[in-house]
């Protein structure tokens, strides 16, 4: 049987086509992520679309300071047009670079670009690679960039910061040992950064990937391992943080895997994550921090699994001023919204403590652990008035250390703090092991579980000034000593139904405070509690509607 390998030709092109949703000609035609990397003769400098550093005097030895030879190749690159400047196998320490229009800076296999560890180097633009309204830039290739940034102390530089810059592309690289941030993102539009590592656990500060006011964003397929927060979203500026989408990330810090805010003077908005894992955080794995007077509305967290963590997750509306503004305090300030945040399909096992000991002792407190980084909860705090809305939390297992004690579910009284620096331990150790939400609106639970690896006296749920309230199908572990498996306080328009404890417990709903109104319970399973509900002084029976619930015969 004869083969027409036109044909053969053809079918694998249409194949590539409608699986890519590209056209035909973009498949024909490499890019400059994709460069042929056939080394032109020596002495030569490339033409067309590839720039090879040695053309331009690189060496690679990693003795001689390869920073003219670098630059030169960037600026012939995008004096012609642009291309990719190829980096071959070497060491090729550097001062700054700064990154131009149309330029993609590859690094080969076995190629890594190295820091100096001298802040001097780094002056002018406090980042080993700068970029300043540029368009269509990037870096690709599967090799390193190494920040040596440890026993810097003073003027501490990242590794990369693009300002003001629109379609970026990362990709494929590995980041290292940055003396500060890994990747600072300013203001940028149009941002793909996809199969990067970046693992810098060497100071103070070393978050991973910070996008400050950006827009259009893709993220995938990434393994960060940091000293700081992960992946960090601030609007330094009224520039929101909008339109962003996260996934198939690998995630571990020392603080928060994901973390939004505090800097907020802009919105976050649009805004969706899924199918990540996090591992090892010891700051709170989801941190979303509105602090400044914008909004943050419309995001979403789904398909993510947490081992050793703490936190899990802290939400927090606060009037906290940062940098300038803090000079004339917050009196007379709007305070922001925080509102319509979902997380869905969430499995979680929460750390006993923030073991500090597997970072370097130059991370940041990386020493004894705050007041109420243990026993830490799910936290969601607003402010009188200003309640945090619409949050829902759906598909939730979460199995959490234990340890309360009942001294400490016996905190009543959590003060608001509403201009202290927002931080998920800021309130100390929390009545509830697993739910504290206080100041809340709109709150709902529904098909959540609560596990404990051992004994805590504390309810697993407590809400606080907390209205029209939804607890669906929710079960989790209890102790007969504590004084409740939920605690309902100062809250108004309740509906719980389908609750579950999942051991022997002595009270399945406490019903507490002179506000507290409107409260329905039906269809909850109290077969395994001495009493299915128990009112505080001062609460009206009359406003608690009782329907048809399970209880000892």
């Amino acid at each position: 049987m004869s083969i027409d390998r036109g044909q053969v030709t053809r079918f694998i092109l249409l194949l590539l086509v409608y699986g890519t949703g590209q056209t035909a000609a973009e498949v024909a035609s490499p890019g400059p992520e994709a460069p042929a990397l056939s080394r032109p003769d020596a002495g030569r400098k490339a033409s067309g679309r590839e720039f090879w550093v040695a053309d331009y005097g690189a060496k690679g030895d990693g003795r001689q300071l390869d920073t003219t030879a670098l630059q030169s190749a960037i600026d012939d690159c995008a004096e012609r047009g642009g291309g990719t400047v190829i980096v071959p196998k070497g060491d090729y320490p550097t001062g700054g670079l700064v990154l131009k229009d149309h330029v993609i800076l590859h690094l080969s296999a076995g190629a890594r670009v190295l820091g100096t560890g001298q802040p001097q180097d780094y002056r002018k633009h406090g980042c080993l690679l700068y970029a300043s309204e540029a368009k269509n830039i990037g870096l690709s290739g599967p090799g390193i960039i190494d920040g040596r940034g440890a026993g810097v102390r003073q003027n501490r530089y990242l590794i990369a910061c693009f300002r003001n810059c629109r379609q970026i592309s990362l990709a494929g690289v590995t980041l290292k040992d940055s003396a500060a941030w890994g990747v600072h993102l300013i203001e940028c539009d149009q941002v793909r950064v996809d199969g990067i590592r970046i693992d810098s656990v060497v100071n103070a500060n070393n978050d991973g990937l910070d996008l400050d006011g950006c827009q259009n964003v893709f993220i995938s397929n990434c393994h960060f391992r940091c000293g700081d927060d992960a992946i960090a979203l601030k609007t330094n500026r009224r520039v929101p943080c909008k339109n962003i989408t996260i996934a198939n990330c690998v995630l571990s810090s020392r603080w928060a895997a994901f973390r939004f805010g505090p800097e907020s003077r802009g919105n976050f908005e649009n805004i969706a994550v899924s199918n990540c894992t996090i591992e090892d955080t010891f700051g709170c794995g989801i941190k979303l921090q509105m602090a400044e007077g914008a909004q943050m509305k419309n995001i979403l967290f789904a398909n993510l699994v947490m081992d050793n963590v703490t936190g899990p997750i802290s939400l927090r509306l606060g009037n906290w001023v940062s940098g300038i503004l803090a000079r004339d305090g917050n009196a007379g300030r709007a305070i922001g919204t925080f509102q319509d945040v979902r997380f869905s399909n969430i499995r979680a096992r929460v750390a006993a403590n923030a073991q500090t000991e597997r970072y370097s002792s130059t991370v940041f407190n990386a020493g004894t652990p705050f007041p109420g980084e243990e026993k830490s909860c799910i936290s969601i705090t607003g402010l009188p008035g200003h309640p945090i809305t619409g949050i829902s939390l759906s598909d939730i297992h979460i199995t959490f250390p234990g340890g309360g004690t009942a001294a400490e579910a016996a905190r009543r009284e959590v003060p608001d703090l509403p201009d202290t620096y927002p931080e998920y331990f800021m309130f100390g150790v929390l009545p509830a092991y697993g739910l504290y939400a206080h100041h809340v609106k709109g709150l709902v639970l529904n098909h959540v579980q609560f596990d404990l690896a051992a004994p805590d006296l504390r309810p697993a749920i407590v809400t606080d000034d907390a209205e029209d309230l939804t607890l669906a199908d929710c079960q989790a572990q209890g102790d007969r000593s504590a004084g409740c498996l939920v605690r309902l306080q100062q809250t108004r328009q309740a509906f719980v139904h389908g609750l579950r404890a999942l051991n022997e417990v002595g009270t399945l709903v406490r019903v507490e405070g002179r506000d507290t109104q409107a409260i329905g319970l039906t269809g909850n399973d109290g077969r395994r509690a001495d009493r299915l509900v128990e009112l505080g002084d001062g609460v009206d029976k009359a406003k608690i509607d009782w329907g048809a619930n399970l209880g000892r015969h």
